[in-house]
């Protein structure tokens, strides 16, 4: 049997008793069915081909959406599984991700979700090399059953004992047959690593797998390369922002370190109430520039030592809108801390400003940066008044509960002064002067 290009694909056999023989109508047929079944032989082959290239293809376009959207959590996890899918031999496996000086296990496949998170320690090339310029290399290694069930009995020195726990019980090391160790080198520096594992055949992992698995190893490296960028970007947005916040602090006169204190008071509120590392990002910039619309306050209303009139008061309340429209020239400035720029004066029963949202209707950034701003203008020192106690300033927001404050972010905050009371007390670097308005 011929494909149509003339290879070779096979042979079809067909035999019966002596003296028979087959006739010029049974040949024909026979040609005909050797026909037929390799057309649909190779038929099949292309449409296998062809799922296969599909596979790749959906695997590295969550790779490239990753790479725009900047969120790479899911993409680990739909590169481990095409891998294990398209790597020969591969019927698990994991990625670790550098983080500090251990490597954290970022996705699995084949194993238990409990292990997700579990790390080992920096040395763990000795596991895999012996030779450190193996490792840095980026040098693969398929480890056999015999050497995975010594270096199992040594693991401990290469995690903590959490990690080990979590191993010994998921891990499946009994289990593995094979495994194949592939290092991402980034900078000169590993900065993660891929294992595919087998289950069932000591030796089902080759050279074959070894190279279609560095095309995964490369993604991870991209993937990598971006999240580096993406945190030296975000590192030189928020030097720049506090910065921002802290010429603002001085200009208004305040008690220095405001900016800081709220920033950590808002942040530590938004862990209590489960928002995730973007989320919490996005308040503390805010949080940074609450007061950017005070540049455009006149010096005799912003340090005004005593009480404003209506007209006065109406030009300091605009320094919410004023900074919201500033912060249109941060094209990088995520929506979110611009709301709080805008929001954090509004009240929980509608009686605050610039636009009298109500209850869930203001954004929950801004409700959680309301209560820390306020507390932490109680406890500052005033002209007008001496700081306020911890103990008085926490009795204060609480009667706020309902009225000025969202009920369930003041609960929260109850929870961050119990867990964290050294947040709560202000440092005073220079002395204040006047009231945050």
């Amino acid at each position: 049997m011929f494909d149509t290009h003339g290879e070779p694909l096979g042979v079809l056999h067909s035999a019966r008793d002596l003296p028979a023989s087959y006739t010029p109508f049974e040949e024909r047929l026979l040609g005909l069915i050797a026909n037929v079944a390799a057309t649909a032989l190779e038929r099949s082959r292309k449409s296998a081909h062809l799922e296969r290239q599909l596979r790749e293809t959906q695997g590295l376009l969550h790779t490239v959406t990753a790479l725009a959207v900047g969120s790479d959590d899911q993409a680990w996890s739909e590169l481990l599984r095409c891998a294990v899918e398209m790597v020969p031999g591969a019927e698990g496996g994991s990625i670790f991700v550098r983080e500090g000086e251990t490597y954290k296990l970022v996705a699995q496949m084949g194993y238990d979700e409990r292990l997700l998170g579990a790390k080992v320690v920096m040395p763990i090339h000795r596991y895999w090399h012996p030779q450190p310029d193996a490792w840095l290399s980026g040098e693969p290694r398929i480890a056999k059953q015999d050497f995975l069930r010594q270096a199992a009995r040594v693991q401990d020195q290469f995690m903590d004992a959490a990690s080990a726990r979590l191993f010994e019980q998921w891990g499946r090391l009994d289990e593995i047959r094979c495994s194949l160790c592939l290092p991402v080198v980034l900078a000169g520096e590993v900065q993660g690593f891929i294992n595919l594992d087998n289950f069932s055949d000591e030796q089902a992992l080759d050279e074959r797998s070894v190279r279609a698995a560095r095309n995964y190893a490369l993604q991870i490296t991209a993937l990598l390369a971006a999240r580096r960028e993406r945190e030296e970007r975000e590192a030189a947005y928020e030097g720049a922002l506090r910065a921002i916040g802290v010429a603002l602090e001085a200009r208004d006169l305040e008690t220095a370190g405001h900016t800081d204190r709220v920033a950590l008071l808002a942040e530590l509120l938004g862990q209590e109430l489960g928002l995730g590392p973007t989320e919490l990002r996005d308040l503390r910039w805010g949080a940074y520039l609450h007061d950017l619309g005070k540049l455009a306050v006149p010096d005799s209303i912003l340090i005004k030592p005593t009480g404003l009139d209506s007209e006065q008061w109406q030009v300091m309340q605009s320094h919410t809108t004023l900074g919201y429209h500033f912060t249109r020239n941060l094209p990088f400035l995520p929506e979110t801390a611009r709301l709080v720029v805008l929001h954090h004066h509004e009240r929980w029963d509608g009686q605050g400003y610039p636009s009298g949202l109500k209850g869930q209707d203001i954004p929950l950034a801004a409700r959680i940066f309301a209560v820390c701003d306020v507390f932490d203008a109680l406890v500052s020192p005033r002209p007008y008044k001496e700081a306020w106690s911890t103990e008085q300033a926490l009795a204060e927001v609480r009667s706020g509960a309902g009225s000025q404050f969202d009920p369930t972010v003041i609960a929260a905050f109850d929870r961050v002064a119990q867990k964290y009371p050294e947040a709560l007390r202000l440092e005073v670097l220079e002395p204040g002067a006047t009231r945050t308005r």
